[in-house]
């Protein structure tokens, strides 16, 4: 079975979700901090079960830190947390969210894409942001995708890459970064 992206088509899994500056509102005395609901990236079961988005600016290239609470935020550009049952995020360099790429990880989409067969080639596709855990990767071929191949395919802010975990998994030409 061969999965490949149409001639000069660049495919993007994305695991990533554009924070939506029309829907923070500016923390008062706090230039660079915006507030969004915490709902719109996290549902409940994940916050019971503690669990926190990464978060990025995809055009600067910059992770932004996660804070232990909106203190730390107001005094850390670059940061954000989750209290209250809301989201707080203060920009890289302070600048208004509208002018910058920030992106949060996505808690629903732990991996790109996951190959279960064996005998398949996954060719010119592109895995960004999958950064559920440290575990989550752009590409992976299961322990029952013997003999897969990943050629030409590129991840990034991916927290693993490629995962191969199929005897005779193979990589051509792959980037990763």
């Amino acid at each position: 079975l061969l999965l490949r992206a149409a001639e000069a088509a660049r495919p993007v899994l994305d695991g990533g979700l554009p924070l939506p500056a029309d829907k923070a509102s500016p923390v008062k005395d706090a230039p660079g901090v915006y507030r969004l609901d915490a709902a719109l990236f996290r549902n409940e079961a994940q916050r019971r079960a503690g669990r926190m988005p990464a978060m990025w600016d995809q055009a600067a290239r910059t992770r932004y830190e996660l804070a232990a609470g909106l203190l730390t935020v107001k005094a850390l550009p670059g940061s954000y947390t989750i209290e209250g049952g809301a989201l707080y995020v203060h920009t890289a360099g302070g600048r208004a969210l509208a002018e910058c790429r920030v992106e949060i990880g996505s808690l629903d989409a732990a991996n790109g894409l996951v190959i279960r067969r064996p005998n398949v080639t996954v060719r010119g596709l592109w895995a960004r942001g999958y950064t559920t855990s440290m575990f989550a990767a752009g590409f992976v071929a299961g322990t029952d995708a013997s003999n897969a191949v990943f050629e030409d395919c590129h991840a990034s802010s991916c927290s693993r890459g490629f995962l191969l975990r199929a005897d005779n998994a193979r990589l051509l030409r792959c980037q990763a970064g």
